[in-house]
């Protein structure tokens, strides 16, 4: 079952992200943005059922990467606050 929407939100995610771009560029007429859209993502989607397993590890190292990042960054942003409030303080 995790498979199958795993599948389907990339495939709208390629979908959505190969429109975005073929819109922008202006490359093609409007008609036809959506019909290589759809092609780019089900070849997408062809290659992740290939490579799934591979893409799902990758999936979770890069949202680790994210919490840790963020984490990261609001540590960060906490003390520069602190020094910022004792700078003005004096």
């Amino acid at each position: 079952m995790t498979d199958m929407i795993f599948s389907f939100l990339l495939f709208l995610l390629s979908f959505l992200i190969s429109f975005a771009v073929l819109r922008k560029l202006k490359i093609l007429p409007n008609r036809i943005n959506p019909i290589i859209a759809v092609i780019i993502a089900f070849y997408f989607l062809s290659a992740s059922i290939y490579y799934s397993e591979d893409l799902m590890q990758i999936l979770g190292y890069s949202v680790l990467f994210l919490f840790v990042a963020f984490a990261i960054a609001l540590i960060y942003s906490s003390l520069f606050k602190k020094e910022e409030k004792e700078e003005k303080k004096v």
